[in-house]
């Protein structure tokens, strides 16, 4: 141990000592050559020295630390008699270093500046927790400032606390745990790269103990093939980043927890094995926490986004508009879900003037826990299972289209009725799926075309519901068929009006309209055309039932307008107070009568119609 002296290692080894193997306070300290190794608390513990020089020279295998250094340009020292803390300390050089096998870190450093420390060509590897350590410092790692550092295969390979770090081709690789966590610090990635870390980075600033002042900004950086879950996952802070890649991490790419703003421009995540991107946007202020009021207005935000062919897409917690956007952002080719929208308050409308995209994903837009959100507009390519769905939530959806799912719309047990109005969804029609499927809740479905599914409908009640389920059809179109057109099953009520089922057309099978068990079906004005048989236990004794070709305009074109000559012209009951307008707006009737099916015919000549009527006496 060495006070104010000087001190000088060159050649020796510091080996199997019980607590430190040396210990050195504000001296001048030079190590060379020399091996500090088994030490019981750590090899170099260097305090505030007055100088501090380590070059080539080896702390491995001691028990906590291979070398702590403190140090911030001051040393304590004899000033005109009296012992002060005084500026003027040499900056410490460290180079060729190897720091490795320590039973807990590397190497630490504490109070250190760039301009205070030259560190060059040293490595940390295989420690039992972190490799490198900075707490309260300002450091750059670079090739330009710290050579060919190193810090790989340890359990953490960086650590700063309270810290302003700055990495710039920078490479952190092959840690077991976390490539980077840090807390309560400024943290600036540029052409830095995680890759083959357990979790690649974790940045966590809490402004209940120094405000929002903290950030992460992130350029041009990679987050790959973790080997445990996260690429990048941050808590609380500011987050920027750009012009960054998300890929091939074991869980997901990006996640964020509650952070006040986060501002995601020209990325792209591909490959995870959880989710491209998970926002956790606003804290939940149903929750006992006492600084839940700061996390109630956050912010986030994708844009000019790619996120594509990970196991599932973009989840969003807790978000309402003024929280959570995307522009110009594609959601594409992810196994499961796409867009998850959970615990949310939100109108969803602008994905034309902010074009994002839908297509290709296992799932559409996915509704859950307790959310109300409305879909308008919104365009859902060749989802693989199902178009939308409704889980726990209250759901509208108005002038949307979904293409290619197994299922159309799903829902189970809504909190409230889903109405679905002048929708358009096309089916894959090869494998067993429904057109609209309904566990445990209400639907007002009116004006929508169901095309291309196995089977149109079906409704079922659990009997346990706070409300008993009220299912309406009323002027829809379910066309291209295989099997059932609308299945009503275990206490479930539905009534339909004006609709049109119709099996396709190069073969014939199933049934038209069909009750089971408990269901019970109301119905009238129907179009049931090409099943085996138009009913299945259930009746229509007025004989309102039109059993004919619908004649649509082009249905081999997915055209189903009603064509010339059409049976469903002029063949409704009046439902014009419940639907005043068909898919297209086109005021019901059109002329005197409402049509069947989702669309109006509205040119007066092609079919026998009342056009107007006069009676004299």
């Amino acid at each position: 141990t060495s006070y104010y002296g000087k001190m000088l290692f060159d050649g020796v080894e510091v080996t199997d000592n019980t607590y430190w193997g040396t210990l050195s306070y504000y001296a001048d300290t030079t190590v060379k050559n020399t091996k500090f190794s088994r030490n019981g608390s750590g090899g170099l513990h260097s305090y505030y020295d007055k100088s501090f020089v380590a070059e080539n020279s080896s702390f491995n295998e001691n028990g906590s630390w291979g070398l702590y250094y403190y140090g911030d340009g001051r040393y304590y020292g004899l000033k005109d008699g009296a012992w002060v803390w005084q500026d003027g300390a040499a900056p410490a050089k460290i180079a060729n270093c190897d720091f490795s096998k320590n039973t807990s870190h590397g190497v630490g450093f504490n109070g250190i500046k760039d301009d205070r420390i030259e560190m060059t060509n040293s490595q940390a590897t295989e420690n039992g927790g972190i490799g490198i350590y900075f707490a309260n410092s300002t450091v750059t790692l670079s090739p330009a400032t710290s050579g060919k550092w190193v810090s790989r295969n340890n359990v953490h390979g960086f650590h700063a606390s309270s810290s302003n770090i700055t990495v710039e081709d920078f490479e952190i690789t092959g840690n077991s745990q976390w490539g980077m966590y840090t807390y309560y610090s400024n943290v600036n990635l540029k052409n830095a790269k995680f890759s083959g870390n357990g979790h690649n980075m974790y940045w966590y600033a809490t402004p209940w103990t120094h405000g929002f002042t903290h950030k992460l900004t992130v350029d041009n950086s990679v987050f790959e093939s973790s080997t445990q879950h996260h690429g990048l996952l941050t808590y609380y802070g500011l987050v920027d980043i750009q012009n960054s890649v998300f890929r091939n991490n074991k869980g997901t790419g990006l996640y964020t927890a509650y952070n006040k703003t986060v501002s995601v421009r020209n990325c792209e995540m591909t490959g995870n094995g959880s989710w491209g991107v998970v926002y956790h946007v606003n804290y939940p202020q149903t929750a006992d926490w006492s600084e839940k009021e700061l996390f109630k207005d956050n912010v986030q935000t994708l844009a000019n986004v790619k996120v594509d062919g990970n196991y599932q897409g973009v989840y969003v917690y807790n978000a309402g508009n003024a929280n959570f956007g995307m522009k110009n952002t594609e959601i594409t080719n992810n196994q499961q879900q796409s867009l998850y929208l959970n615990a949310c308050n939100m109108l969803v409308d602008n994905q034309s003037t902010n074009n994002w995209t839908l297509s290709g994903n296992g799932y559409g837009p996915y509704v859950v826990g307790g959310s109300d959100v409305t879909f308008r507009n919104i365009v859902n390519t060749n989802s693989k299972y199902h178009g939308f769905v409704n889980s726990g939530s209250k759901t509208t959806l108005e002038n949307c289209v979904s293409t290619g799912s197994q299922y159309g719309f799903y829902q189970y047990r809504p909190t409230a009725p889903s109405v679905l109005k002048n929708n358009r969804f096309e089916g894959q029609n090869t494998d067993w799926g429904w057109g609209l499927i309904s566990y445990g809740g209400s639907v007002d479905a009116t004006n929508n075309v169901f095309a291309g599914f196995y089977n149109g409908s079906y409704t079922y009640t659990y009997g346990d519901e706070s409300q008993v389920p009220d299912h309406t059809f009323y002027n829809n179109t379910f066309a291209d068929l295989r099997y059932w057109g609308l299945y009503v099953e275990n206490n479930s009520t539905a009534t339909a009006h004006n609709n049109i089922f119709a099996h396709r057309t190069s073969d014939t099978g199933g049934y038209g309209l069909a009750q089971n068990g408990t269901g019970q079906l109301t119905h009238s004005h129907n179009l049931v055309h090409g099943f085996a048989a138009p009913f299945y236990r259930t009746s229509d004794p007025a004989d309102t039932t039109l059993q004919k070709s619908p004649r649509f305009a082009n249905a081999a074109a997915g055209d189903y307008h009603l064509g010339k000559g059409s049976p469903a012209i002029n063949a409704g009951m009046d439902t014009s107070l419940i639907v005043p307008y068909d898919m297209e707006g086109h005021a019901r009737p059109s002329f005197k009568v409402v049509e069947i099916g989702a669309y109006e015919y509205t040119d007066s000549a092609g079919a026998f119609r009342v056009v107007d009527w006069k009676e004299k006496k």
